[in-house]
């Protein structure tokens, strides 16, 4: 069986982390191609390293123009897939036009978002949303990462012929306890043993809510003087004037390292004693699954599917807070070490049970087998 994937972009990303997780690991049974509208990037390489034929209609950011549009539709036409499965809004609304002119016959949306306020970004992503709503019973079926996605969209009119809930998952292999490594990220950070390190993982996006992040970091070392801050992700750097400027803004004073887009965020979380999720707006967030498989116990916002991820093994605070932030920071440090440890294990114990990454792949892998087998029959 033969399956196209078509996404926005191939940057560091949520959707583009569970599209590189997924795709080079289904069975053999399934030859897989991507197409990426936008050009580049480092998810790219990592398919292309994988052995995924990685395809790019080189669009500019913006900008759909009829060229992208016609290379869409031949490259349909020359790999005649089975399904082409379509992750993010930009990447819906072309696999639609495209994979409808070119005879696709089966079309799978993937929305990865859930109450995103798109009013924070260009005009034409809310109107690509719109125009999303309005054809959302052509495909074949919507496939959503969360309950709470599900739930905004069909506020917002999507009405598909069938929705489909496949969460996100990690190989627990590749995230997990590195407690080895621990003393050397905190000699990295120039961090004490007994020094209490927060860390927040996420690209500088209006989304993930750095503002947040840092004004609760500036509340609590009022009260914590032995405290360090870590940022991890692109854009999250002092040469990055808009984030260098909300830092001085929000965080005077405070201990924080910025270390950038990092490929290594298993083995840097050995080092955190306590890991954060502040986003406004999430479906599903990855980067909560990263935290508990590898250990760390983490306080995440109430967001998208969040707090129905860490359960009982993690802390939830209202979006947008920095207050109730920096007062659940304050009560797991108050845990002491081993409290952190045990809280960190069942976090750990409840993605093996619920989130592994072979669980999710075959969920996509019985999808694709049954719209084959129903429109055969």
């Amino acid at each position: 069986m033969k399956v196209v994937h078509l996404i926005t972009a191939l940057d560091v990303g949520g959707a583009q982390r569970a599209l590189c997780r997924i795709v080079p690991r289904m069975s053999g049974r399934f030859e897989s191609h991507v197409i990426s509208m936008l050009g580049g990037g480092p998810m790219a390489e990592e398919l292309a390293s994988a052995g995924i034929p990685v395809v790019s209609l080189d669009m500019q950011p913006g900008y759909a123009t009829p060229s992208a549009l016609w290379r869409c539709i031949q490259e349909l036409r020359t790999l005649e897939p089975d399904v082409l499965q379509t992750w993010m809004y930009h990447a819906d609304l072309l696999g639609l036009v495209a994979g409808t002119v070119a005879r696709v016959p089966r079309i799978v949306w993937n929305i990865r978002a859930a109450d995103m306020d798109l009013t924070r970004y260009r005009r034409l992503s809310s109107l690509t949303r719109r125009l999303c709503g309005w054809m959302s019973a052509s495909p074949a079926a919507i496939v959503v990462n969360s309950q709470a996605g599900r739930r905004a969209h069909q506020t917002l009119g999507f009405h598909p012929r069938e929705w489909v809930l496949i969460p996100n998952g990690i190989d627990p292999e590749e995230f997990r306890p590195w407690l080895a490594d621990g003393a050397a990220v905190r000699e990295e950070l120039g961090c004490a043993e007994t020094t209490i390190v927060i860390g927040l993982v996420a690209r500088f996006d209006p989304m993930k809510g750095h503002d947040t992040f840092l004004r609760a970091a500036a509340r609590l070392a009022q009260t914590h003087e032995d405290v360090h801050f870590v940022c991890i992700g692109e854009g999250a750097t002092p040469d990055n004037p808009p984030f260098a400027q909300l830092v001085t803004r929000e965080a005077p004073g405070v201990r924080l390292t910025c270390l950038g887009p990092r490929k290594d965020v298993n083995r840097l979380l050995s080092g955190v004693d306590v890991a954060t999720c502040s986003s406004v707006s999430e479906g599903f967030p990855n980067v909560v699954l990263e935290y508990m498989a590898c250990g760390v116990p983490s306080v995440v916002s109430d967001v998208g599917d969040a707090a129905a991820i860490v359960g009982p093994a993690g802390m939830v605070v209202p979006a947008g807070s920095p207050e109730r932030l920096a007062d659940a920071w304050r009560q797991v440090i108050e845990l002491g070490q081993m409290g952190r440890r045990a809280l960190g294990q069942a976090a750990r114990a409840r993605v093996l049970e619920r989130f592994t990454l072979d669980k999710v792949i075959l969920q996509y892998e019985a999808l694709y087998t049954r719209l084959v087998a129903e429109s055969a029959n």
